[in-house]
């Protein structure tokens, strides 16, 4: 009977053992399971920073990127901007000029015009007093053909008539010889007007188609100048637009890529968060079976040291 015990009580101890070495291996797989977890969550959470690492280097070369398209557009918005103004102010200095020259012929036109009309007026006068002279010479010639004519009735009477005659002649000759010349100074005067005012009006002309030919070809560097400054201020419109794409894209880039760093920081967080808790929850694990695996060690201990003494009195009584 008491061998039977001694022997239950050895199954127990045995069985006890047997409990004790499969909660220590439950325990060691659940440290391991743990461990395989916490390694599991460490190497996502080392590749969600290599992400963030990577998405950082690609969002400071997108912003280095974004900078030198930035300084190459002001540079060439600078530029388009200078030539814009240095056209137009040729274009400013070329309407300038096409207005002093235009004055200044308006000026010479308007001499060349009060010349030939002070010309015009001066033949008028001439005119006025040929004709006047003419009507006094006529009414000369009119009034001496008279006293000829009485004095050529009286002639056969008396001498002194004859005398009075032959001066009377002498006088119409002298007064038809002044006609004569009155009437040569006027063909003389009449032709030197005719050739002042031609070469006037020669002159007139040719000024009047140079200013022509000047104002239309300043008119031609005018357009061409403002052609050139309308194609500068396209191209300053374009630079502006192709500006504004850039800084709209890029923002959108800047805002996309730190959404992504911010998923990814945050994914992190949340990733060591759970490392701590796996690793506090392992720890409490093996905390845990530690001190059951020292309070079964304990009991075995106890229940062997129980078996031994059972023995050893079981030895001495069959040995008494």
């Amino acid at each position: 009977m008491a061998q039977r015990e001694a022997g239950a009580q050895a199954a127990a101890a045995k069985l006890e053992q047997a409990e004790l070495f499969e909660l220590r291996r439950s325990s060691a797989s659940a440290a391991s399971d743990g461990s395989a977890e916490q390694t599991a969550l460490r190497a996502e959470a080392e590749a969600a920073r290599q992400e963030a690492q990577a998405l950082k280097a690609s969002l400071e070369a997108e912003r280095v990127k974004l900078g030198r398209a930035l300084e190459e557009a002001k540079k060439r918005l600078a530029k388009a901007t200078k030539a814009q103004h240095t056209a137009e102010m040729a274009a400013a200095e070329a309407r300038g000029k096409v207005e002093a020259e235009q004055q200044s012929h308006r000026l010479e036109v308007l001499l060349a015009s009060q010349g030939a009309e002070a010309a015009q007026r001066s033949v008028t006068r001439l005119e006025a007093e040929l004709r006047d002279y003419k009507s006094r010479a006529q009414l000369l010639l009119r009034a001496k053909d008279a006293e000829l004519a009485a004095l050529k009735e009286a002639a056969s009477s008396t001498a002194q008539s004859e005398h009075q005659v032959q001066q009377l002649q002498a006088q119409l000759a002298t007064a038809l010889a002044g006609e004569g010349a009155a009437l040569a100074a006027q063909a003389d005067l009449e032709q030197r007007l005719e050739e002042q005012t031609a070469e006037a009006t020669e002159a007139l002309q040719a000024a009047t188609s140079e200013l022509q030919r000047r104002v239309e070809y300043l008119a031609a560097s005018a357009s061409e100048a403002a052609k050139e400054a309308a194609e500068l201020r396209n191209r300053c419109e374009v630079l502006e637009a192709r500006l504004a794409h850039h800084q709209s894209s890029g923002a959108e880039q800047l805002e996309e890529a730190q959404q992504r760093a911010a998923a990814s920081q945050l994914r992190i967080s949340q990733l060591e968060a759970e490392l701590q808790r796996q690793a506090a929850a392992a720890a409490a694990a093996q905390a845990s079976s530690e001190a059951l695996m020292e309070a079964r060690d304990e009991e075995v201990r106890e229940g062997m040291g129980a078996v031994q003494g059972l023995g050893n009195r079981r030895t001495q009584a069959g040995m008494g």
